[in-house]
């Protein structure tokens, strides 16, 4: 082995001792092999955020407006019923002699949560009392005097009603309904009392001759509707007619009232 001082030569080689402790261990040249952050410079920084069972949602400026539209689209339908009513009827609020009944069809539109409009065909039959002052006849004989009249009616309805919302729930509605009717009118029958001097007889009469009312009577009604599935609604309806003229052979005021008891659907 050559030895010579100072020359350029010569490596020296530095080993740390891995077994000695942590402490004694020289740890420059831990720090010389360690990366360094740069401190300078533009840094890019890349965040991936993964969301789970999270579905993104995209909303623009016009997505309120198209679920206002869509709702108002639904709540704005064609609905029809069938309709069955229990009807009593006077004349200048006297006594009710016997119940009538109504058999009809209902067709409506709602426009919006609140308001419809409803029309329809109704077959009416109905039964009434009055005394004989009230049944407008003329009288060509003197001895002749008209006591009472009972007497029953069939005519065809034609409703035309406006209807209001008081409350509109999934699954029941109340509601209010007002409007006016034609009657038209297809047979007559009455059983009169007569008095001729101290004689008093019974005179039927049966008169076929049709007769046609229009918008003669006011319509005021209250009810609701209760959903039943797949069915439709039942609805359940008080109603009273009130006329703004006479009508009939004798020209009679006949008000009604009654319950609409029935089944509605939307159909379209």
């Amino acid at each position: 082995m050559n030895e010579k001082s100072g020359t350029a030569n010569q490596t020296n080689v530095i080993t740390p001792d891995a077994n000695r402790p942590i402490g004694d261990r020289d740890l420059s040249l831990s720090a010389l092999k360690s990366p360094r952050a740069r401190t300078t410079g533009d840094i890019n920084l890349t965040v991936t955020v993964a969301a789970r069972n999270s579905p993104v949602t995209v909303k623009d400026s016009s997505g309120a407006k198209k679920n206002v539209q869509a709702k108002n689209k639904k709540e704005s339908f064609f609905y029809a019923g069938l309709i069955v009513a229990p009807d009593l009827s006077t004349v200048k609020m006297q006594s009710v002699k016997g119940v009538g009944t109504t058999f009809g069809v209902l067709l409506g539109y709602q426009f919006n949560r609140r308001w419809a409009v409803e029309t329809g065909a109704y077959l009416d039959h109905k039964k009434y009392y009055t005394d004989g002052e009230y049944f407008k006849q003329k009288n060509t004989n003197p001895s002749y005097k008209l006591l009472n009249v009972d007497g029953y009616c069939n005519m065809w309805e034609i409703p035309i009603n406006v209807r209001y919302n008081l409350s509109s729930g999934p699954t029941t509605k109340w509601f209010a309904a007002a409007g006016v009717s034609t009657y038209l009118m297809t047979r007559e029958n009455y059983i009169s009392k007569i008095q001729t001097g101290t004689w008093t007889y019974d005179s039927p009469w049966d008169i076929k001759k049709p007769s046609q009312y229009w918008f003669s009577v006011v319509n005021l009604s209250v009810g609701f509707e209760q959903k039943i599935g797949r069915i439709g609604n039942l609805r359940l309806e008080p109603y009273l007619r009130i006329p703004l003229k006479g009508m009939g052979t004798g020209s009679l005021p006949i008000m009604s009232a009654g319950l609409n008891i029935g089944i509605t659907r939307r159909i379209w």
